[in-house]
């Protein structure tokens, strides 16, 4: 279990489970195939019978996970922080904000189990079919909303007195900085070829993160 030190108590974030895992296990395995499929034949001519026979897995499974072959290729099902992380961000942790956030989204996309070669080769994808990297960008959109949704939450609790147009920009703020620094972190994970621990990234940005957060206070002009 992943344990969150906060100047109160420690906060446990439960694994997931190996139902859970299985479940991963089994829709990377399909990811990589239908990617496959498509960067060696074209997106087009790539069918989900060819994506079943190639994963070892029925019509029925294929579409219990993704519905199409291309949510299948640009990732659909990747999951958000799982409900036990989200309280854990929103009533447990008691960080900085962006600090946690950031810690709660690289533990997510750990538990996910990121592969170098599948995101590699999902780009190479989305370069060649402009159709899926237009997908990737509209599931991107829904997750950050997803995330301003969790974010307004914490600032709701936190900051009760708060109008909810005010707790509503605070959340976009927290979520539009932690992405781009989840983005810098992503880079760093994809330069190590996989090897460095995504928490241990996050950790090691965050003095750059204050760094710039503390400067930006000065008055424009000074």
């Amino acid at each position: 279990m992943h344990t969150v030190e906060t100047p109160d108590e420690a906060i446990v974030c439960p694994q997931p489970g190996l139902r859970e895992r299985k479940r991963e296990a089994t829709r990377r395995r399909v990811e990589k195939a239908a990617i496959e499929l498509a960067l060696a034949n074209g997106l087009e001519h790539v069918t989900v019978d060819q994506i079943c026979e190639a994963s070892d897995i029925s019509a029925r499974t294929f579409f219990n996970y993704f519905g199409s072959k291309e949510n299948a290729m640009i990732g659909i099902g990747s999951k958000l922080p799982s409900p036990e992380a989200v309280e854990a961000f929103v009533t447990g942790m008691r960080g900085p904000i962006l600090e946690d956030f950031l810690v709660m989204l690289a533990r997510t996309f750990a538990e996910r189990g990121p592969d170098v070669a599948l995101f590699r080769a999902r780009r190479d994808l989305f370069s060649r079919e402009p159709q899926l990297a237009a997908m990737q960008m509209a599931k991107m959109t829904a997750e950050r909303d997803e995330f301003t949704t969790i974010v307004k939450r914490r600032v709701a609790t936190a900051n009760p007195d708060l109008i909810e147009a005010a707790q509503l920009e605070e959340a976009i703020l927290v979520v539009g900085v932690g992405m781009g620094a989840l983005h810098v972190v992503g880079h760093q994970w994809h330069e190590s070829s996989g090897e460095a621990s995504l928490e241990d990234l996050v950790h090691q940005l965050l003095p750059r993160l204050r760094r710039v957060t503390e400067s930006s206070r000065r008055p424009i002009g000074a």
